[in-house]
């Protein structure tokens, strides 16, 4: 039995990103983000950080294909952003 999270992305007028949870309770769980393509990886970041702030546990990623150009990956590892 899993429970479901769903994230949105959407556009600020200043060109930057504000991600929200649409549904779902982060409280408390482990949470796994599944996302088929991940370019700089600002979005999953973005993220992750929401669900840390509703009370996520822990928050791990499963990308199938993540290009991280400017070895912008560097984010995701301990002492990143």
């Amino acid at each position: 039995n899993w429970d479901i999270i769903i994230c949105g992305k959407t556009r600020t007028e200043d060109d930057g990103r504000k991600v929200v949870i649409h549904t779902g309770k982060a409280e408390g769980r482990n949470v796994v983000i599944v996302d088929d393509l991940v370019q700089s990886g600002g979005t999953l970041y973005e993220c992750a950080l929401s669900l840390k702030a509703k009370g996520a546990k822990s928050v791990s990623a499963y990308v199938t294909h993540a290009v991280f150009p400017n070895e912008s990956w560097r984010r995701f590892v301990k002492g990143g952003d």
